[in-house]
């Protein structure tokens, strides 16, 4: 009792604004080459091999609030945090949602850059499609992680997507005045709107919140964009929406631009995920989506 009220302390003082953090400097994932920085109480590493993100919890590196798998099952994602660019519905000309380019998902880190406060990783070339990097800094205690994207041919969005460990619980709100303003996302990529009553991954809130676990079958929902928080034990992660850069075209999720998939026996893991709107591509121009992470311990969640 007495070490968890000392993390407690620690943690909370790492939040307070202004909170310096390390600078990124190489390090080890599962033998691999990586990259880590500290901010107040949590740690943040990024893996080369995988190119994003892989770990993020306490400092000490004993509890990861991400889902991570050692050897990831093949046309599997690779846990951590994912970035692709969408619609998926157009991906291979309309034919297939799955599986995502290699390079955006099965592939390393081109090239890996470190300046100041920020990590930024550019992944391969993938056929005639944009080039996407992500970056990585910390502000007052929340990760901030951004896909950019330049070249390439059309209009595309930004899907970023983090795994965490099947039993986090995550809350979010329906929209709308009734409190029903939510879809459910069935796997042929049409949606169809779902009461709480009719899915078991869905439980209400005496709030108007909806708390999403996983149980047997699989399951997505999208709601209008808000910030998702998630319970995994003790700790706390919110999901926030951050910065977009580009000229917005529209909306390719009428508007459910924040979406949860609680996998069940199936998938051993829970996604929460933020998408961008359509944008135009700017040729040379950079276009980028952040979304911001912010750990915490469960008993402090807002």
């Amino acid at each position: 009792m007495i070490q968890y009220l000392a993390l407690l302390l620690a943690l909370a003082l790492g939040a307070l604004p202004g909170f310096a953090a390390d600078a990124w400097s190489p390090t080890k994932w599962q033998n691999t080459p990586a990259w880590q920085s500290r901010s107040g109480g949590w740690l943040a590493v990024v893996s080369e091999s995988r190119a994003r993100l892989i770990y993020l919890g306490p400092a000490e590196g004993r509890v990861n609030l991400l889902y991570a798998p050692p050897a990831p099952a093949p046309l599997r994602p690779r846990g951590g945090h994912i970035a692709w660019l969408g619609p998926q519905a157009e991906w291979y000309g309309g034919r297939e949602v799955w599986p995502p380019p290699g390079g955006w998902e099965s592939a390393g880190s081109a090239s890996v850059s470190s300046s100041g406060d920020t990590l930024t990783m550019v992944l391969p070339r993938v056929a005639n499609l944009p080039v996407l990097s992500r970056s990585y800094f910390w502000k007052d205690r929340a990760l901030h992680c951004q896909v950019a994207w330049s070249g390439g041919k059309g209009s595309y969005q930004v899907i970023q997507i983090v795994q965490l460990p099947p039993q986090a619980m995550v809350t979010a709100r329906p929209g709308g005045a009734s409190g029903g303003g939510f879809i459910r996302i069935s796997v042929d990529g049409r949606n169809r709107r779902e009461s709480p009553a009719g899915s078991p991954e869905i439980a209400m809130r005496a709030d108007g919140a909806v708390q999403i676990r996983s149980r047997e079958g699989r399951a997505k929902f999208g709601f209008p964009p808000q910030p998702l928080r998630a319970v995994i034990g003790r700790y706390s992660l919110v999901m926030e929406r951050g910065e977009t850069l580009g000229r917005v075209l529209d909306s390719p999720d009428a508007g459910f631009d924040t979406q949860v998939y609680v996998g069940g026996k199936v998938h051993p893991f829970v996604e929460i995920e933020q998408l961008s709107p359509r944008l135009k591509n700017a040729g040379k121009a950079e276009n980028a989506f952040t979304v911001i992470l912010k750990p915490g311990m469960r008993d402090f969640l807002p």
